[in-house]
């Protein structure tokens, strides 16, 4: 039998040139009621980039340009769920957000760092621990 492995999941940061944060709220299985940027599980074969592109058109209707690695972080929901989070910042952006998952996403918005909507799901939560307000990373290895 084959060892169960932890998931690869990506957030992309998108930030709206005056300081606020796209972000949504979760209304699926997995930490329901939480918020958090765009993402979702990277597929097999898949670059990083392709990854982000394609979950922030998925869910917010955003064609993404670049992205620039922000962290990754080890996330144990529960002995059965653990996910390493590989996190980006959108380097460009065009369209206009909107809810394109009804059925995933509750509500979306832009938010300010200093004023984000909780709860926070755990991934960015954990993303917020490693990373500095100037943008330098602290380990993640605890």
């Amino acid at each position: 039998m084959e060892k169960e492995r932890p998931k690869v999941g990506v957030g992309v940061y998108i930030m709206d040139g005056k300081g606020n944060l796209l972000m949504t709220l979760r209304k699926t299985a997995h930490e329901p009621g939480t918020w958090c940027p765009p993402g979702g599980h990277l597929e097999m074969g898949e670059s990083f980039l392709e990854c982000c592109k394609r979950e922030v058109m998925e869910e917010v209707g955003l064609e993404l340009k670049d992205v620039e690695f922000l962290g990754a972080v080890n996330n144990i929901f529960s002995p059965e769920k653990h996910y390493v989070n590989i996190d980006f910042v959108a380097k460009g952006v065009s369209g206009t957000p909107k809810i394109c998952e009804p059925d995933k996403c509750a509500e979306m918005g832009w938010y300010s760092l200093d004023k984000l909507p909780q709860p926070l799901m755990l991934p960015t939560a954990n993303l917020f621990k490693v990373v500095a307000a100037d943008g330098t990373i602290k380990s993640p290895l605890e």
